[in-house]
């Protein structure tokens, strides 16, 4: 299977790109200290190893969440990203803490409540659900310094549209 072209014999399961963290919908909460641990690895190795994976309808992050708080917080605009159809019967999802915490109440973690969570803003406490892929999980690593580079120029390119248009006088819509 071509992980980076996402084909399968059945077909294609998910589309990589880039893709603005600031249309990313969460729908856990994350663990500061795994944020922390994570910041530390992914710059110490100069890479992130595993894209996130969201789904492509209502841009909620399916897994990743950890990954997409540490690219942000190093400045990264644009997040490499598998894009699913979270409606495809062979991505499944089940609740992560069943039976490692009994002291916590435990819901049915469904596809529906995963987007209604995101939408809603109400997340669900970290590593909540697990996602089950139809496709083996490979690695892509991305230099960081490319993701941090590629912030940095795009937004001096829109400050400059920008500027160029009062300087002209043209407006834009």
């Amino acid at each position: 299977m071509n992980s980076h072209a996402g084909l399968a014999p059945e077909g294609p399961y998910y589309t990589f790109v880039l893709i603005d963290g600031s249309t990313l919908k969460p729908h856990e909460e994350t663990d500061m200290s795994r944020v922390k641990e994570l910041t530390s690895e992914i710059t110490g190795d100069g890479m992130l190893r595993h894209p996130v994976i969201v789904d492509k309808t209502f841009m909620v992050i399916l897994d990743g969440h950890h990954r997409v708080s540490v690219l942000t917080k190093l400045g990264c605009m644009f997040i490499p990203a598998y894009l699913v159809d979270y409606h495809d019967e062979s991505i499944q999802v089940r609740n992560w803490r069943e039976g490692k915490e009994p002291e916590i109440e435990i819901s049915k973690v469904t596809k529906e409540s995963v987007v209604s969570a995101a939408l809603t803003g109400q997340l669900f406490p970290p590593k909540t659900s697990r996602h089950i892929w139809p496709w083996r999980r490979e690695e892509c690593p991305i230099p960081i310094r490319m993701l941090e580079e590629l912030g940095r120029t795009t937004s001096n390119m829109v400050h400059e549209r920008k500027c160029e248009g009062k300087k002209t006088g043209n407006v834009e819509k």
